[in-house]
């Protein structure tokens, strides 16, 4: 049975869901509030540029979205967090911006820079950036603000915005190297790419010429 983009693309989705699941927490325990989420920020970019590495499409990243939304609402479930309530609702919110920031820098910047890792550190990092700084417009979609820093109305988010884009400047090239890994070894579905193309050396994203 040969593997498919699909599946594989579901799995990214299946590690970036356990990665919020279970380091999350960890990190939590760890840090403050602002400082966890703006990690998590940063990290979430590994899954979101091995996805599109791996298929520059709209649809891996919507499927990887779906799959660590949908196991961010089962942890709830077992843990007996209100789905309603920040502790769901925010991270879910969070990744809607993270996957819509860095599918509207990658378009922008798909012909402006040169060289993979340089375009993929600058794409990470500026999908973080406007990640971060769009996330308190979570209290006009859940009705609950984002969390400040004390004694101010500064959000957290911006605070710790440097948090998410450096860490955000290193996971995207490594997502991406991996993403270009694996897409070397597989048959692109027609779902999601074209059968019979192979991926191009240069650039971001990955380039598929016709065949």
């Amino acid at each position: 049975m040969k593997k498919t983009t699909a599946f594989t693309i579901i799995g990214i989705g299946t590690l970036w869901g356990l990665t919020e699941t279970t380091i999350g927490p960890l990190i939590k325990t760890a840090c403050s509030t602002g400082q966890s989420g703006s990690i998590l920020t940063g990290v979430s970019f590994l899954f979101i540029a091995m996805a599109y590495a791996l298929c520059p499409q709209a649809m891996s990243l919507l499927i990887i979205l779906l799959v660590t939304a949908l196991m961010k609402m089962a942890s709830g479930l077992i843990f007996g967090i209100p789905l309603a309530g920040g502790g769901i609702s925010h991270p879910i919110f969070a990744y809607v911006t993270e996957v819509g920031a860095f599918m509207l820098i990658a378009t922008l910047m798909r012909r402006v820079m040169s060289g993979p890792v340089l375009g993929a550190s600058m794409t990470g990092a500026s999908s973080a950036a406007l990640a971060a700084f769009s996330f308190p417009l979570v209290k006009f979609c859940t009705g609950i603000a984002g969390c400040v820093m004390a004694g101010t109305s500064i959000p957290t988010a911006y605070y710790y915005a440097y948090y998410a884009v450096g860490i955000a400047t290193i996971t995207a090239p490594m997502g991406q190297w991996m993403g270009v890994k694996i897409s070397d070894r597989l048959v692109h579905t027609p779902l999601l790419c074209d059968r019979g193309r192979e991926p191009t050396e240069g650039g971001w994203p990955r380039k598929y010429p016709k065949a």
